[in-house]
């Protein structure tokens, strides 16, 4: 779980209480690691107790299993949609960028060729030749490797399919479980998202919950909001 604010994990906070009426108990809360470290002169604690958070998280899991029982093809349509949606600029300038690649692949063959043909015919220097021929194959390969990856890119299309199917049944196999478990969490969960409480005393808690298989995951999970992860957080 990570700090909406800071991007920092949040920890893990347990305090024992005593009470008349319930006697001893413990409560176990989730902190901002900034807060806990630095104070809240560099970020509010964002606590959050154990209860409430796996609470929130469960029935999410539980609102999106039913929707998917009672009508699975209009949820795998829906979640083939959020996941294209993501990437829909990414796939235009790949494709755009592929086209130019090839058509430059093109023109290089013909320039080599030619190259070559006019060495052998002496119309071109020796030492010439070796330069523009080492210049021209040298940007055909790095093309060439540009091309290979924008060609894989636009394979995404088929593995988003594969893995809206994953999620799905991944939500049937725990559409009934009674709790949060840590083998639920791994299964399901890829990163939840923690906003600060809210001002006014009975609004309701922002939390965001970024699934498996359907949200990035994380490529460094040491801060949330490092360039590399390219989180876009709602703060609204």
């Amino acid at each position: 779980m990570y700090c909406a604010d800071c991007g920092a994990k949040l920890k893990n906070n347990t305090t024992f209480h005593e009470s008349k009426k319930r006697g001893k108990y413990k409560l176990v809360t989730y902190i901002c690691n900034t807060y806990a470290n630095h104070g809240k002169e560099v970020c509010s604690s964002h606590s959050i107790l154990q209860r409430i958070i796996e609470g929130l998280v469960l029935e999410d899991i539980r609102a999106r299993a039913k929707r998917v029982i009672e009508d699975e093809n209009s949820e795998r349509q829906r979640y083939l949609a959020i996941k294209a949606n993501e990437r829909k600029q990414q796939t235009e300038d790949e494709s755009r960028l592929l086209k130019q690649a090839e058509s430059r692949l093109a023109e290089l063959d013909t320039i080599i060729s030619k190259t070559y043909e006019e060495r052998m015919l002496g119309k071109l220097p020796e030492d010439l030749s070796a330069r523009m021929l080492e210049k021209y194959t040298a940007e055909q390969k790095e093309l060439t490797a540009q091309a290979e990856q924008y060609r894989k890119a636009r394979v995404q299309e088929q593995q988003d399919e594969q893995d809206v199917e994953k999620f799905i049944q991944r939500l049937k196999k725990w559409s009934d479980a009674p709790c949060l478990t840590r083998e639920l969490c791994l299964d399901l969960i890829e990163f939840i998202v923690v906003h600060a409480r809210p001002e006014e005393h009975n609004a309701p808690r922002k939390v965001d919950i970024y699934y498996k298989f359907i949200s990035k995951p994380l490529t460094d999970s040491r801060n949330l909001l490092l360039p590399q992860n390219s989180v876009e957080i709602n703060q609204s």
